[in-house]
């Protein structure tokens, strides 16, 4: 009888620590990623970019980490929604615009993100819409960027597609982040 009674509060135990350990990674898709530049579209002139994603509740925060191996040429692009479908209004840093640093095309002092973000139920998808105006050589310019974060099912990689409204053809741009230790 004893050793039954030990083998239920071991077995009990066991499976409370899995609960708990299930509701701390409830979102698998939050973490540190690091970009596979084989499995992805050329960043040049990056040498690195870096993924963070996390959340509480219903908002995300993604931090962009872009590296060109200088010290002196960083860039941080970090923005904070609400993933219940209401659409925000998010400042920008000016400067370069990530999105093709080499085409001349920057962020004006005054640029706002208008972003709506929604989680997939199963919490391992992330999709991102948002609007800005860029300012070129030739004057101002509205862009509209899609952006789908999707986990492997194995919770190893992370997937970004972007579309963009300024490239008019061919397939989506593809990112593939690899999950890592900060």
């Amino acid at each position: 009888m004893k050793g039954k009674i030990a083998f239920v509060s071991i077995a009990a135990a066991l499976f409370c620590l899995l609960l708990l350990s299930c509701g701390r990674d409830s979102n698998r898709l939050y973490g540190h990623w690091k970009l596979i530049p084989e499995k992805s579209v050329s960043i040049d002139p990056w040498a690195d970019l870096v993924l963070d994603i996390h959340g509480d509740g219903t908002h995300v925060t993604i931090v962009k980490r872009y590296s060109a191996g200088s010290t002196h040429d960083r860039r941080v692009d970090s923005m904070t929604v609400n993933t219940e479908g209401n659409e925000e209004i998010v400042p920008i840093p000016p400067g370069r615009w990530l999105g093709e640093v080499s085409m001349g095309i920057y962020y004006g002092p005054e640029t706002k993100r208008h972003v709506l973000a929604r989680m997939s139920d199963s919490n391992n998808e992330l999709h991102i819409d948002s609007r800005a105006t860029l300012q070129t050589a030739q004057g101002e310019t509205d862009v509209e960027v899609k952006e789908t974060y999707a986990l492997a099912s194995d919770g190893s990689t992370v997937q970004l597609s972007e579309n963009r409204s300024t490239r008019t053809s061919g397939p989506p741009l593809t990112y593939t982040f690899a999950r890592t230790t900060q």
